[in-house]
Formats: structure tokens, C-alpha cells, sequence
């Protein structure tokens, strides 16, 4: 059962290291991540020790069976396009966007992977049973070629597409009990020392542990990490989060109280309350404005600007333009004519991950969890026609408003559209519309005329054209 224990841990120590390195790390969090995985492998180590002692006769059936090579060769085949198969599945079900589906579809692939690896293997057995009689080399030797080779692809595939590392290698570790021939002889060697030092196994994980994962920095690495070391950081938070309110003292988890569930990271800091709720340092202290500095006069070279274009563009990520690092040229014109003569907000952010609360955040200027939203709650389309628009504001000023938007929600969000003169999709796009193109040419075409009308009339105009 110690050689089991033993043999398991080091055979988790190449996924350990490509763990480790799957992610921006120093080399301060190694030994923890070394340790970790050691102790993630006692229980497949327990498992593998049991089922040796319970089925020790089928073993030595089995261990017949193998001494052949023309059943060597099968099993190895086998395994290997078991493992192809069951890798090219798994990355195939991680294109659904709910990932319990994936997750289904992913376990639920290993069932044709298996038949297509015995398939496989069964017919490889039979062509080479023709060539090849007898044994030659033992059974472990050729484990031991399925076990580096099996090491040396995941080193191939970590280096090659890194970006899917992440969802390929958790699923495959199902597979490493059967991997580990390289250091089943290491086991055995072991076994032939006469006085080996018994305390070094099973237990020179803990050392690593304890010297290195309670390092704050240390477990904030390995949480940032893709693989299973995150993961088991995260729930040692979990079991050690005294007050239950989802974050920890321990491990980097940043909470000052863990007996009061209103004190941790993610706690609202009421100011000037004595209290450090965000567990930030210090009390949040409400800054004084400077009434002087919140307006700036324009030069005396500049006009003020007499009307407004507001242009919106819904999921444009910012490393898709060319001003922001993009190597594509994309938006010329919008970087000569705006970026170039104008100014450009290097550090700007969407205020919501969703198009529903980020856009109303935008032209009402006012974060989502302070608007009024409607009756169907933050993640609906309605909003509230309490709150104070920016097309309002620009009405009362005596603006000439205009919304030009082909988005279907928004011919819901009246609280969002008000102040505007809203134009609606048929009057953009005269006709059927294909939902499933692009909007972009139909906008630009009525917006340009939309523009050569009004610049004929004597009053001021604000247009928002968003794609």
C-alpha cells in the first residue's frame, strides 16, 4: 500500500508542473503546487492499493496476458485512441456555453472513446499477433513507454495550445491510473532498498504545504492558476471560512473578521463609520470635491462644439482596435479623424458584463446598482422612467435628440430611450429583416442621410447611433 501511495504521487508530478506553469507563477508557489497534487494522490493511491490487494488474482490473469506482445501493443494502441478520442470530445462539448452541458457531454464521451480505443486496439492485437510470438522486454518496460510518452505529449499539447490546456487536462486525469508505468518501476526500485527511509513516503508532501501555501501571495497565485491547484485552494477557503460569508483569513482569502459575515473584501464600506468593512486597510473617508476643478474652460483657440454624435458599439473588445494593441488596422478613419486630432481614454471600462447593464449605466451615468430599473428586476430589458437620461438633459437644452438603434431589446427599455426621438427598425431597414447579419451598412446609410437633413436646419442636434 506505501509503494502504491508513493508510485501515485509521483506520477502526478509532470501535471503538477504543467499546472503550475499553465499560469502566471512565481517559483515561490512551486513547492506548493508539488504538494498539493501529492496530496490530491493519496486517494487514487488508496484506491489503486485496494483494488491490488482484493483482486490480486485477476492481476496475475492479467499479468499472463500481457506477457504477450502482440497484447501489449493492443492495450497501448488502445489506450492512446481512447484517450485521442475522448480529448478531441471533450474540447468539442466545450463549445456549449453552459458548462454543465459541457461537463455531461465531456463524461459522458468517455463511454464511444473507450469502444473506439478496445475497437482499435482489439484489431491492432490481431495484425500484430501474425508478426510477433512470445514476450520480449517485461510488461512494466512497456508501461513505462506508455507512461513517458504519454508525459511527453502532454508536454507537446501544454506548449502548443496553451489556451486550451485548461479544459483538456482535468478530464484526462481520470486516465492516470492507468499511466503511471514510468514510475511503477520507480516503485519497484524502491522496493529493493534494504533500509529506505519509510517516513519519505506519503508524507514528504506535507513539509511542502505547510512551508509554502500559507504564504498569502502564495495561495492568490495558485488560486489564479487554471488547473486543479486553484481549484483545491478554493475549497480549503471554503472548509476554512468561519462566518460562511464566502471568503477567508486563510490562504490569501483576505478577510480581517472571520467572525462577523458583514466584514470581508467584498462588503460595502460605510463611511465614516469607524469600521473597515471592505477590509481595506482603513475606514472609507468620503473626499472633499474641489468645486474649482470639476469644470475646465475650453482654449481660447477652441469653438465649442454645437452639436453631438454619440457612437456606441456593443461587444467591441478594446484588443480588437488598432489604437488599443490590436495588430489589425481596424476603425483608419475613426483613429485619423478622432484618436489622432482628438483624445483617446487609454484606461476605460464597460460598467456591467451585459449589454442590458452596462449601455443604460453608459447614457444615464449612473452605475447599475444605482438605477431604477423595472418591475423586471436588473437582469430584464425595462428600466424605470424615474431616472434622468442623458436625451433628456440634451431636450431640455434645447437639442435636436435622435436614436438610431436596430437592437430588438431596446424597443423595450422606453426608460432608456427617453428623450430621444427614436427611430424604428422598419424605418432604418425598410423591409424583412435578417436578424441574423449584420445591421452595420443599414445604420451607417440612414444615419448619413439623417445627418445632410439636419444640417440644414438652424437648430442643434444630438444623434446616438449605436451598432
Amino acid at each position: 500500500m506505501r509503494l502504491q501511495l508513493f508510485a501515485t504521487q509521483l506520477a502526478v508530478l509532470p501535471l503538477a508542473l504543467l499546472d503550475w506553469g499553465v499560469s502566471p507563477t512565481s517559483w515561490r508557489s512551486l513547492p506548493a503546487a508539488l504538494g498539493l497534487y501529492a496530496l490530491l494522490a493519496l486517494p487514487m493511491g488508496l484506491i489503486g492499493g485496494a483494488f491490488e490487494r482484493l483482486w490480486r488474482p485477476m492481476g496475475e490473469g492479467l499479468a499472463k496476458v500481457a506477457r504477450n506482445d502482440a497484447n501489449r501493443l493492443g492495450f497501448l494502441v488502445g489506450i492512446s485512441v481512447t484517450i485521442a478520442v475522448h480529448t478531441l470530445l471533450i474540447l468539442w462539448s466545450n463549445r456549449f456555453n453552459a458548462a454543465e452541458i459541457a461537463a455531461l457531454a465531456a463524461a459522458l464521451g468517455l463511454l464511444p472513446a473507450g469502444v473506439i480505443g478496445l475497437a482499435c486496439g482489439l484489431v491492432v492485437r490481431r495484425i500484430c499477433a501474425i508478426w510477433l510470438h512470445g514476450a520480449h522486454g517485461r510488461t512494466t518496460t512497456w508501461m513505462a513507454v506508455l507512461g513517458l510518452g504519454s508525459t511527453i505529449a502532454l508536454l507537446i499539447h501544454r506548449d502548443a495550445r496553451p489556451d486550451l490546456w485548461a479544459t483538456v487536462h482535468r478530464p484526462l486525469i481520470a486516465y492516470l491510473p492507468l499511466l503511471p508505468g514510468l514510475w511503477i518501476i520507480t516503485a519497484q526500485r524502491i522496493r529493493a532498498w534494504e533500509k529506505r527511509p519509510r517516513w519519505l513516503v506519503n508524507i514528504f508532501p506535507l513539509p511542502l504545504l505547510f512551508a509554502t501555501l500559507w504564504i498569502p501571495p502564495v495561495a492568490s497565485e495558485l488560486v489564479r492558476s487554471e488547473g486543479l491547484c486553484g481549484d483545491a485552494v478554493m475549497l480549503l477557503r471554503s472548509a476554512l471560512d468561519g462566518d460562511g460569508d464566502g471568503f477567508s483569513a486563510w490562504l490569501g482569502g483576505g478577510d480581517c473578521n472571520d467572525g462577523s459575515a458583514a466584514i470581508n473584501p467584498g462588503a460595502f464600506d460605510r463611511p465614516e463609520d469607524g469600521i473597515d468593512q471592505d477590509c481595506d486597510g482603513a475606514d472609507f473617508h468620503l473626499p472633499q470635491p474641489d468645486r474649482a476643478a470639476q469644470f475646465i474652460a475650453l482654449p481660447s483657440g477652441k469653438k465649442a462644439a454645437r452639436n453631438l454624435l454619440l457612437i456606441t458599439v456593443d461587444t467591441l473588445r478594446a484588443d480588437r482596435i488598432s489604437w488599443y494593441g490590436s495588430p489589425n488596422d481596424t476603425m483608419p478613419k475613426t483613429q485619423e479623424l478622432l484618436v489622432d486630432q482628438g483624445a483617446s481614454f487609454m484606461r476605460a471600462y464597460a460598467n456591467g458584463v451585459r449589454s442590458q447593464r452596462s449601455v443604460p449605466s453608459m447614457v444615464i451615468g449612473r452605475y447599475p446598482s444605482r438605477l431604477d430599473w423595472g418591475e423586471d428586476g436588473r437582469d430584464a430589458v425595462t428600466i424605470s422612467a424615474k431616472n434622468h437620461t442623458l436625451g433628456e438633459l440634451l431636450e431640455q437644452a434645447g437639442f435636436e435628440t435622435h436614436a438610431v438603434i436596430m437592437e430588438r431589446y431596446f424597443n423595450k427599455q422606453k426608460g432608456l430611450t427617453q428623450g430621444w426621438t427614436f427611430h424604428r427598425s422598419r424605418a432604418i431597414a425598410p423591409g424583412k429583416i435578417d436578424w441574423s447579419s449584420s445591421t452595420s451598412r443599414a445604420i451607417t446609410r440612414f444615419t448619413v442621410k439623417l445627418l445632410r437633413k439636419l444640417q440644414k436646419a438652424p437648430t442643434r442636434w444630438a444623434i446616438w447611433v449605436h451598432y
